[in-house]
């Protein structure tokens, strides 16, 4: 064989080498990416669904706007996290303090990447009848004085 059908066979190796690695790495890239965007997908969409479902709960009391609120969080449409939320009540908002939680469905991404946990607060002024808000400003100047 001559020295250039050598040297165009290992060329052509070289390269086949090199495609491998930079295509691996490009497509563990993009997958990073795309879970990436779908884990805020899911904290966009838990926040509306926390605050929709505040804010239609607003006028009641703390027990139904919770069991709204599950309700709510039920038919979100989520890919890789599950939510828990807790209210807590005032006189005049709710808050509530929203835990997601990644749920992994790979097993091998445990031992890779570390489990991804956000806590978000959503604070909604609560709706009440206008004699009740009086009533509340009332005492809590009487209070003040």
């Amino acid at each position: 064989m001559s020295l250039l059908k050598v040297l165009a066979r290992k060329t052509r190796a070289e390269v086949t080498v090199e495609t491998a690695i930079v295509f691996t790495v490009i497509l563990v890239l993009i997958g990073s990416m795309v879970y990436f965007s779908l884990y805020l997908h899911d904290i966009v969409t838990v926040r509306a669904y926390t605050y929709s479902g505040l804010v239609e709960g607003a006028d009641k009391d703390q027990d139904k706007c919770q069991e709204l609120l599950y309700s709510k969080m039920k038919k979100a449409p989520l890919f890789v996290t599950f939510p828990s939320a807790s209210i807590s009540g005032d006189i005049n908002k709710y808050k509530c303090s929203v835990l997601e939680k990644e749920q992994r469905r790979i097993n091998f991404l445990d031992k890779l990447l570390p489990s991804i946990v956000g806590e978000q607060d959503v604070e909604v002024v609560r709706k009440m009848p206008i004699d009740k808000m009086y009533l509340f400003k009332a005492i809590k100047d009487g209070i003040k004085k």
